[in-house]
């Protein structure tokens, strides 16, 4: 069941984020995941620091993905320690009932402008688990079978996870390998 629970009361004490999305980093990637929390949710981060994020395969690079609007400082403080934050707009008052396509849409924006060179983008929740290096070679694998689907000027781009769309989004594009 998944654990979902707003932030009701104060703006007291609130701050936004200095940044959203991230600088972009050119490095290829073969896929960037948005893990999405909440500020809630530290125990769920920490958890998967000291676990899935640790097996962790170059081929993806794993980030969390906040809300940045109206957060507490110590939210702050724990993107300052753990390099492993992104904040997208939005009031981190709203709940993963709120607006998540909202979320997921300036994750993907993000996304794109923070990774240019990733091949695909995905989205997880933080109540998941992944075993990075499998998810890394299914995709491989997939990549493989599905070019050959597709003239060979066209790439297949993906966006994998899921958040009340299709298992795997598949779109013909002319991007990169």
């Amino acid at each position: 069941m998944r654990f979902c629970s707003g932030r009701p009361g104060t703006t007291a004490g609130l701050v936004n984020a200095p940044r959203l999305c991230a600088a972009p980093d050119p490095t290829y990637f073969l896929a960037v995941l948005g893990v999405f929390s909440t500020e809630q949710h530290l125990e769920f981060r920490q958890e998967i620091r000291q676990s899935w994020f640790k097996a962790h395969t170059p081929a993806i690079k794993p980030r969390f993905v906040l809300r940045g609007v109206g957060i507490r400082r110590s939210t702050l403080d724990e993107a300052d320690a753990h390099p492993d934050i992104i904040f997208v707009g939005g009031s981190a008052n709203d709940t993963c009932f709120t607006e998540p396509l909202r979320k997921l849409m300036l994750w993907l924006e993000c996304a794109a402008v923070a990774w240019p060179s990733a091949t695909m983008v995905g989205k997880a929740d933080d109540d998941a688990w992944a075993h990075l290096p499998a998810v890394a070679t299914h995709l491989k694998e997939s990549r493989v079978l599905l070019r050959r689907h597709f003239p060979p000027e066209m790439k297949p781009a993906f966006l994998w996870g899921q958040e009340r769309l299709p298992k795997l989004l598949i779109t013909p594009t002319l991007s990169h390998p």
